[in-house]
């Protein structure tokens, strides 16, 4: 027990949990398990993520960050970037107008 409070101790210490921020993007244009590899792919470039989940039923995206490193901006870009590139404009299009009308 004391060294689970000592291994606990130093884990804040050198900075696990602190600055991190947390959040979820919803992206319609996920539409298989490439788009989910380009996603990861993507964000864990990034450094400063601490957790990454990305959920192709919901088209969910969670995030885990330090936010000394990087903005909710920067992550959200990264994920348009990864999937644009793969995914036709006029299906993007379609996707964005069903956003709108949910």
């Amino acid at each position: 027990m004391c060294c689970l409070s000592s291994v606990l101790k130093n884990m804040i210490k050198v900075g696990f949990g602190m600055n991190s921020t947390k959040v979820k993007l919803k992206n319609a244009n996920i539409l298989c398990s490439k788009c989910v590899l380009h996603v990861l792919q993507a964000l864990t470039r990034l450094e400063g993520i601490q957790e990454l989940e990305v959920d192709l039923a919901r088209r969910l995206i969670k995030v885990v960050y330090n936010d000394e490193n990087i903005t909710k901006e920067m992550i959200s870009e990264m994920v348009n970037n990864a999937i644009e590139i793969r995914v036709p404009r006029e299906v993007s299009k379609i996707n964005e107008q069903k956003d709108l009308i949910n």
